[in-house]
């Protein structure tokens, strides 16, 4: 104020825009604190995607401006791929149009946009099988029921996913860097052994010492990064079941299908007993 007051003594005029600049620029100075840019930094890299992707978003753009930091600066990227969930940022790394190795390295703007396309793949996913699981309860039927049967499985074929025909205790145990032989798979399996601490009795997928060690390795609990299987099943109307049969008919295996029709038939139909 008193540097206002000094220029306007030595003839400035009130109104004289450059005057008004300069003030404020000096009350900024006078009341900023010079530790908010290295406190917006430190928050930055402690900040962790929590259910809400937007939200993520929205509060790492703000850290980023408070620290000064530029969005597109290798630095910056690297922070947003440990920020955000793991399988999210996997998801990100193995789309594919992601070239680790291009010339012109990904934006932020690049990295948020397949972020969200591949969060909502997810999403899209996630109710697909919650609406699977629907239909089978609706039907009275059991997942994957008589797939077991089916010509051409390999069990010992390799790891495979779940979508393709893996198997849990197969899946979850490679994933936890457990390598196996084909043979050694194949003695664990008839002992009913587990394939992550090789104990009789369960399997890899409810193994406490394999939940225990991801649980140490993710360094986050389990509900922090959801996987599709996870989703509870949800209650489907006859229109949800028709909507969703109509839509997705072709994806449920033969098994599936045919214990459908069946259910369907009027007990009374002379072919549903065959």
């Amino acid at each position: 104020m008193h540097k206002l007051q000094e220029s306007i003594d030595d003839g400035a005029q009130e109104t004289d825009k450059d005057l008004w600049d300069s003030f404020i620029e000096r009350f900024k100075t006078a009341f900023t604190n010079q530790n908010q840019k290295e406190e917006a930094y430190q928050k930055l890299c402690k900040l962790k995607q929590g259910e809400s992707l937007d939200d993520f978003f929205a509060k790492f753009k703000q850290l980023t401006h408070e620290a000064g930091v530029p969005l597109d600066d290798k630095g910056t990227i690297k922070t947003l791929k440990y920020g955000m969930n793991q399988p999210l940022t996997r998801a990100v790394i193995h789309s594919p149009n992601f070239n680790p190795n291009a010339d012109v390295p990904w934006t932020f703007k690049k990295w948020e946009e397949q972020a969200r396309m591949s969060h909502q793949k997810w999403l899209a996913a996630a109710q697909y099988s919650q609406q699977k699981q629907g239909l089978y309860r609706a039907f009275g039927l059991k997942p994957n029921q008589g797939r077991s049967n089916q010509p051409g499985r390999n069990r010992t074929s390799g790891p495979r996913t779940t979508s393709q025909g893996g198997y849990a205790m197969d899946v979850d145990a490679n994933r936890m860097g457990q390598t196996h032989s084909d043979a050694k798979k194949q003695q664990l399996m008839n002992e009913n052994k587990c394939f992550y601490c090789e104990i009789k009795g369960h399997q890899a997928r409810i193994c406490r010492k394999k939940i225990a060690d991801r649980t140490k390795s993710d360094g986050t609990a389990k509900s922090n990064n959801p996987t599709v299987r996870n989703q509870d099943p949800i209650d489907m109307t006859p229109d949800d079941i028709s909507g969703f049969l109509k839509d997705h008919m072709g994806s449920l295996d033969e098994d599936t299908k045919l214990s459908i029709i069946k259910s369907l038939m009027p007990k009374d139909f002379s072919q549903a007993q065959n």
